[in-house]
């Protein structure tokens, strides 16, 4: 069980980023008891709704807020950020592996610490593999897929002509990086 003194509230955005932060939680959660909360937003659109930005201008997610503290929901969290947790704005945490990284110096507890140097080695090439040619590899057939749902309706099918094919083609990429 940690000796939790700040209380992370995680504001989620599907198809995100924030994904691998909510991992993460989940994982110290399991392992030391960690508390903390969620609020998930959908897109509208296939984009970030206007809320996010009243939280972080940027309107990106993952956006954590750290709350001196326990406590007992989310809203709470908001009313009380943490001064001491300070990247732009007091209290704000954002982009997932900075978020990653305070979360382990504060809440791991060496859980995530490799065991030796083999295990860094291999703990830094995962990590750079995962947020370079991963999310890339991922991020491009996904780009073309929204193309076609977001385009307007009398369109979608000239724009699924060209873009199916380009998709498909990442697609295949994709699946090389899995074997």
């Amino acid at each position: 069980m940690s000796s939790q003194t700040t209380t992370p509230t995680l504001h989620h955005l599907s198809t995100s980023g924030a994904q691998r932060v909510l991992w993460a939680l989940e994982e110290l959660a399991h392992a030391h008891g960690l508390v903390y909360h969620l609020v998930a937003y959908a897109r509208v659109r296939g984009l970030a709704p206007p809320e996010l930005k009243n939280i972080f201008p940027l309107g990106a997610s993952p956006i954590v807020v750290i709350a001196d503290g326990l406590v007992p929901d989310a809203a709470t969290a908001a009313a009380s950020p943490s001064p001491t947790v300070y990247q732009i704005l007091p209290g704000v945490l954002t982009e997932a592996r900075a978020i990653l990284e305070f979360f382990d110096r504060e809440y791991a507890l060496g859980l995530w610490t490799p065991d030796g140097f083999e295990d860094a080695r291999r703990d830094v090439f995962w990590t750079e593999f995962s947020v370079a040619t991963l999310q890339m590899a991922v991020n491009q057939p996904m780009i073309f897929d929204l193309l076609g749902q977001m385009a307007p309706w009398f369109v979608r099918p000239l724009v699924r002509a060209i873009n199916d094919p380009i998709a498909g083609f990442f697609r295949k990429r994709l699946r090389k990086s899995f074997s």
